[in-house]
């Protein structure tokens, strides 16, 4: 669930002060009864503090402008590897490969790869084109 920023907390204890319900603000936010009241039980044992606790969990490698080009760099050049968009994403930190994966997973785009498929020479698109009529003649008569 996204946070909500610090702005809107603040917004919504003085709505809790203005007489409105828990449930109201819950809804009007779109969080949880229990988010709301963590949020007031926090202002007030904070003295005015609502700002969120660091949370558990590796941090992320890519901002979100880093994620935004992946997809772009993705989108242009369907066929390309997540190696090759790994070494062109502009930061200071190089990314993985499995980053980049990760990444068009949570945009929803999945993995694709050209077919690979022998190069037909002209010989072997006349020989299919004499084999197709051939059928056609068998059938016809």
């Amino acid at each position: 669930m996204p946070r909500t920023c610090v702005n809107d907390r603040l917004v919504a204890i003085g709505m809790l002060r203005g007489g409105m319900t828990y449930t109201d603000v819950a809804r009007r936010f779109g969080v949880t009864r229990q988010s709301v009241a963590l949020w007031r039980r926090r202002y007030q044992q904070n003295n005015g503090n609502v700002r969120d606790l660091p949370r558990q969990g590796r941090p992320r490698v890519t901002n979100p402008q880093q994620d935004r080009f992946i997809r772009v760099q993705h989108l242009r050049n369907r066929f390309h590897p997540a190696t090759v968009t790994a070494k062109t994403i502009p930061g200071l930190r190089r990314i993985c490969p499995r980053v980049v994966r990760n990444r068009l997973k949570e945009h929803g785009i999945r993995p694709r790869r050209p077919a690979v498929r022998p190069v037909l020479q002209p010989r072997h698109r006349a020989a299919r084109l004499a084999w197709c009529r051939q059928q056609l003649r068998q059938r016809i008569v």
